[in-house]
């Protein structure tokens, strides 16, 4: 009975350890990915090579964020080839479907996995955003260590006593750290009004920046855009 229950347990570990982990956050991903765009999928194709997993898709580019027009991406997996493990991180493209993807850059291809693709039905609240980001930052790419908005956020608390209509929306600011993980400069992109701009850039720069970034192993400097709701709470 022991030994059954330890086989047990092991099993769940093994699942648990494949479980596919995904923090879909538009900002982040559009900042980091070289191929941001609603397409159509044409066609899948079969793995070249059975053993390797990788395989092309073709697709029709519908609106492109960002990134040069390309008529097809990469996906890590399996595509009928028999007999092959399916974790939960594989996926297939339905043909003749629309996507919204986040596609990086891989020698000269682009690759798209389970973590970077959106059905079109779940993509409908995403495009505004992304609209603005287009306008905004156009192709630039961050060369931030960060891969998350765990440590770019902007805490709400700094804020207060600022006016009622500041509250309640979304804004963009890009940051830049130095090599001494201090803030080096900070540009607003979402549109303020021109009183609110100087306080706006000196609260942001009263965040701990230094502390925040300590256990990061960078020596370079980087930038960033960091997206923030503003909360008026006590």
């Amino acid at each position: 009975m022991k030994k059954l229950t330890l086989i047990l347990l092991l099993s769940i570990i093994k699942i648990t350890a494949f479980a596919c982990d995904c923090d879909f956050n538009t900002t982040v991903l559009y900042q980091k990915a070289n191929f941001v765009a609603k397409i159509k999928i044409v066609k899948n194709h079969k793995n070249e090579v059975d053993t390797i997993p990788i395989y092309k898709v073709d697709i029709k580019p519908l609106v492109i964020y960002k990134g040069e027009t390309i008529n097809s991406i990469y996906v890590h997996g399996y595509y009928k080839i028999p007999n092959k493990p399916f974790t939960s991180c594989d996926f297939y493209f339905n043909e003749t479907s629309e996507y919204l993807v986040f596609g990086f850059k891989e020698g000269n291809s682009i690759y798209v996995d389970y973590c970077t693709k959106l059905s079109q039905d779940f993509a409908l609240d995403h495009y505004p955003k992304l609209n603005f980001l287009k306008n905004a930052i156009g192709n630039y790419t961050s060369n931030s260590p960060f891969t998350t908005n765990s440590r770019t956020s902007i805490p709400y608390n700094i804020f207060k006593e600022y006016p009622k209509n500041f509250y309640g929306k979304a804004y963009f600011v890009k940051i830049t750290i130095n090599e001494e993980k201090e803030v080096d400069n900070i540009e607003l992109l979402s549109k303020f009004d021109k009183d609110l701009q100087e306080r706006l850039i000196g609260d942001i720069k009263k965040i701990d920046w230094k502390k925040r970034l300590s256990e990061i192993n960078t020596t370079y400097s980087y930038s960033f855009i960091s997206e923030f709701m503003a909360f008026n709470i006590p």
